[in-house]
C-alpha cells in the first residue's frame, strides 16, 4: 500500500495544482458585464378617476382656444358674442356638447379634456403637432421680355360654346372680350373645336393677367411672339401683393414690396397640384423673403381654456 501512494505521488500532486490554477483562474479572470435590461413603457394608460372626464364621453363644455405667440389672440369659442365681436367666420354659439376624441378639433383639444371633472377650469397649453412650413423665396424675380404665346388653341365644345355662342363652322371669327384677338374656327368635332389667334406684327394688346402694353414681334401658324412693355418703376399686383418693376434691355425684373408681418396668400406645386395658403412675411432683406404658413392651427402653439359643464360616463359590460 505504501508502495501504491508512492507511485501516485507525483500524479496527486499535478492533480493538486491543476485544481488550485484552475480555481485562481476563476476567482481573478474578468468578468463579462450583463447588459442592463432596459424596459420601455410606452401608451401607458394612467388611470383616470371614475368621476373624471373618459374618452368616448359625451361632455359639455365652455371653451375658449388662443395663440399665445400672438398675444393669446381668440382664434375659436362658443361665446357668440365674443365670436362676433372678434369677428369669427365660424363658431359654436352657446355650449358645444361632443364626444372625446371625435370633436373634429386641432390634435390635442380632445386629450384635454379627459381626467376634467364638472365645474373644473383647466387652462393648458397644446404644443404644435405638426411642423412649420416655413419658405425663402427671392426678393426679386426676372423674366424675358420676349415671351411666344400659343396661336392655336382646342376648345372643348362646352368650354367654346360658353364663350363664343353655338352654331359656328369652320372659318368663323369668334371674339370674347377674355382674349385681347379674335379667334378664327379651323376645324369642328362633336366634342371639340381647333381655333388659331388672329394676330399680325406690331400689333399692340394687353396679355390675360398683365398690367402693361405687349407688342407682337413675329407671328407663325403654332405660335407669336410678343415684347413687353411695362413702365419703368410700374407697380403692379403680384401673387405676393404689390411689386415695382424695372427694366432692362432684355428682362424685367419684380421687386417685391413687403413688410415684416404681411399676410400674403402664396402657392406653391406638391406633385403637380397647386395650392393656395395664408403665409405671414418673418423676415426680409434686400435677397430674400421668409414666408411661413399662417392657415393651419397644427402648425401653431395653442391655448385652451376650457371648463366642464356635463358628463355622460360611459358604461362598459362585461363581455
Amino acid at each position: 500500500m505504501a508502495n501504491l501512494f508512492k507511485k501516485l505521488k507525483p500524479i496527486l500532486s499535478l492533480l493538486l495544482v491543476i485544481i488550485v490554477l484552475f480555481s485562481l483562474t476563476y476567482v481573478f479572470a474578468p468578468k463579462t458585464k450583463q447588459k442592463s435590461k432596459i424596459i420601455y413603457e410606452e401608451n401607458i394608460t394612467k388611470e383616470i378617476p371614475a368621476d373624471a372626464v373618459h374618452p368616448g364621453e359625451l361632455v359639455e363644455i365652455n371653451y375658449e382656444l388662443s395663440l399665445p405667440d400672438e398675444d393669446d389672440k381668440i382664434i375659436d369659442t362658443n361665446n357668440g358674442e365674443l365670436a362676433k365681436k372678434l369677428n369669427l367666420k365660424t363658431f359654436t354659439d352657446g355650449t358645444l356638447k361632443l364626444i372625446v376624441g371625435k370633436s373634429g378639433k386641432v390634435k390635442g383639444f380632445d386629450n384635454a379634456l379627459v381626467g376634467l371633472k364638472v365645474g373644473e377650469t383647466k387652462d393648458i397649453i397644446i404644443p404644435p403637432s405638426e411642423p412649420r412650413t416655413i419658405y425663402s423665396i427671392n426678393k426679386t424675380k426676372e423674366f424675358s421680355r420676349n415671351q411666344f404665346v400659343a396661336r392655336l388653341q382646342v376648345f372643348s365644345r362646352a368650354t367654346f360654346e360658353k364663350l363664343f355662342g353655338k352654331n359656328h363652322k369652320v372659318n368663323d371669327l369668334v371674339s370674347n372680350e377674355r382674349f385681347p384677338w379674335k379667334y378664327k374656327v379651323i376645324n369642328t368635332s362633336n366634342i371639340a373645336f381647333g381655333a388659331q389667334a388672329v394676330v399680325s406684327e406690331n400689333q399692340e394688346f394687353t396679355l390675360p393677367g398683365l398690367e402693361w402694353k405687349s407688342r407682337v414681334l413675329q407671328v407663325k401658324e403654332k405660335d407669336f411672339m410678343v415684347r413687353h412693355n411695362p413702365k419703368e418703376g410700374q407697380i403692379i399686383s403680384s401673387s405676393l401683393g404689390n411689386a415695382r418693376i424695372n427694366i432692362t434691355v432684355g428682362k424685367i425684373i419684380l421687386n417685391y414690396d413687403l413688410v415684416k408681418g404681411q399676410l400674403v396668400n402664396y402657392s406653391r406645386d406638391a406633385m403637380g397640384v397647386r395650392n393656395a395658403h395664408l403665409f405671414k412675411v418673418t423676415d426680409i432683406d434686400d435677397k430674400k423673403i421668409v414666408l411661413q404658413r399662417d392657415d393651419n392651427l397644427a402648425e401653431k402653439t395653442l391655448r385652451l381654456k376650457v371648463t366642464l359643464l356635463n358628463r355622460s360616463p360611459v358604461i362598459y359590460r362585461a363581455l
